[in-house]
């Protein structure tokens, strides 16, 4: 939010894409990898002419919002595989466009990271692929047997049976207002909200009518998986990052590191608390 002149309100490029925005982003990238369809196959086994192209065989997404201050939006796009969860079968492919402002004519393409490299034209990246200069990285498989839940082996004993189930036979102990998202349990009271970036959120939380808080919430979280790739921060307040200048790390590490930043008010009183989850792959 922005306190102008004319009162508070969200400017174009930090606002949520909605359907012709999303629109007018897929023309560029259609027009884009389109260009570039022949390097693709050869690097990843991925094309993208558009959604409904038979050609395709590749799918993305875009981070949103893609702006901090509203001044500029710049987006960082990652490619997957269609097909059975393609958020499991990425392409070490990203490619970043700058979609700033409501003339979709000016969209453009800033830069492509493939394989840790940055290539920030078009006529660069096919100039290195043409002399044999990029070094290719393992493409996402086409397999899907893995990402099945399929059974393996023999029935357990007992295990044909119904699982355990909850029974309320005196029914439920808690009341709610779906309406306004308040709930009340055992002398517990409070008002609920969700955000896409944090979850859920709690306000105005009392115990035998006496409140305990004012607000109990995450503020913030930033997730980096696998390869550390900066692009793969998650926290759209974190979203400025995406638009460095390929301030890449430059050896890839098998790590996953989830920085979050709870809120607690009480009383008037503001706190916050950094937690670090840092988790390595067995035998790292």
């Amino acid at each position: 939010m922005y306190n102008g002149v004319h009162g508070p309100h969200i400017p174009f490029n930090a606002r949520f894409f909605d359907g012709p925005r999303s629109q007018a982003i897929d023309t560029i990238v259609v027009k884009t990898m389109s260009e570039i369809a022949d390097i693709t196959i050869d690097l990843t086994g991925i094309a993208y002419y558009g959604s409904n192209d038979p050609r395709t065989n590749a799918t993305y997404f875009v981070q949103n919002p893609a702006s901090t201050n509203g001044n500029h939006s710049f987006i960082w796009i990652p490619w997957r595989i269609t097909g059975l969860a393609p958020y499991d079968r990425p392409a070490d492919l990203y490619v970043s466009f700058d979609i700033s402002g409501t003339d979709a004519s000016l969209y453009h393409m800033r830069m492509i990271l493939y394989n840790m490299v940055i290539y920030r034209s078009l006529e660069e990246f096919r100039a290195a692929w043409e002399k044999g200069e990029i070094k290719k990285s393992p493409p996402p498989t086409i397999k899907t047997d893995w990402l099945k839940k399929d059974r393996k082996g023999p029935i357990r004993d007992l295990e044909d049976r119904l699982a355990p189930t909850v029974l309320e036979l005196d029914g439920k102990r808690y009341k709610t207002d779906s309406d306004n998202r308040y709930v009340e349990y055992l002398g517990w009271k409070f008002y609920t909200r969700f955000d896409r970036d944090v979850g859920i959120q709690f306000f105005d939380i009392k115990f035998k009518d006496e409140r305990i808080l004012y607000e109990l919430a995450l503020q913030g979280e930033s997730a980096w998986f696998l390869k550390m790739h900066t692009l793969h921060i998650t926290d759209s307040s974190k979203m400025q990052l995406l638009s460095m200048q390929a301030t890449i790390l430059s050896r890839p590490v098998p790590l996953t590191m989830i920085v979050s930043t709870v809120l607690v008010r009480k009383q008037g009183v503001l706190s916050q608390a950094m937690i670090v989850h840092t988790m390595r792959p067995t035998g790292m």
